[in-house]
């Protein structure tokens, strides 16, 4: 089984790997090579390989995305198995120590993805439109923003974020960002990779789309049938993103 587009799309389409293995399948799973600790601790197939690895042999081959095509009809969302992924044990014993540390609320964002990404300007928010949501009384904002897009912390007023040095800088992708979800309350992020894996490890969170979102995600709906611990903000036709965060910011008060 290949990989292909994207991380978040792996992320999203390993639930059905699981279902291949319960029909007796030996799974080779071929992925991004910066997923494949991650994948590899979780045991989502007997073997793990990162995409361009000398292949041993095989019977059989399908890409990844391609699996709803064979399964969807019998298993359909293949929700069942959540959360299918989870942090490493150690990792979350040292950052829940660090995010217990935090006062209030403890709210984690992100609000950057891939730059490559032809859409990426439709689908990813200027981190100023969170503030709105850096104003709630008695809440921290913690930063799991990596990379690309971190440099826009500097126009905010100081303080106004925390940073976790050194978050993912080794292991591979998302060791640390899995074992800092589960210690957070709620997230709230662009349509990026790690929706995808707060979802996946079943973290409450709040989904921000364009109004032109992915196919994926529908249209209309809130409730998200891929991710039960997922609620679908849409922005609205003529709406800011600030605007849109407003509205999250009136669903935390509420809850």
């Amino acid at each position: 089984v290949h990989s292909e587009q994207g991380l978040g799309d792996t992320l999203q389409m390993l639930r059905y790997v699981g279902h291949l293995r319960a029909r007796g399948a030996n799974i080779l799973l071929e992925c991004q090579k910066a997923l494949v600790p991650l994948l590899t601790a979780n045991e989502v197939a007997q073997e793990v390989i990162g995409l361009g690895t000398k292949l041993p042999d095989f019977d059989l081959h399908i890409p990844l995305m391609s699996l709803p095509s064979l399964l969807f009809h019998e298993i359909g969302f293949a929700s069942d198995p959540i959360p299918y992924l989870k942090a490493d044990p150690t990792r979350l014993e040292k950052w829940k120590g660090e995010v217990e540390k935090l006062r209030g609320l403890k709210i984690g964002i992100f609000w950057q993805g891939n730059p490559d990404f032809k859409q990426d300007a439709l689908r990813s928010i200027p981190l100023k439109n969170f503030l709105p949501l850096m104003q709630i009384n008695d809440a921290t904002i913690v930063s799991l923003q990596k990379g690309f897009g971190s440099e826009q912390i500097q126009d905010l007023p100081e303080g106004s974020l925390k940073q976790f040095e050194g978050m993912d800088s080794d292991g591979g992708a998302f060791m640390d960002s899995s074992a800092i979800l589960p210690c957070l309350d709620l997230l709230v992020t662009s349509d990026s990779a790690i929706a995808h894996l707060a979802g996946a490890m079943g973290i409450r969170t709040y989904l921000l789309l364009p109004t032109n979102a992915d196919w994926r995600w529908f249209t209309e709906r809130s409730e998200c049938p891929w991710y039960p611990s997922t609620t679908l903000v849409r922005k609205k036709p003529g709406e800011e993103w600030q605007d849109t965060i407003q509205r999250v910011v009136e669903m935390v008060s509420k809850r």
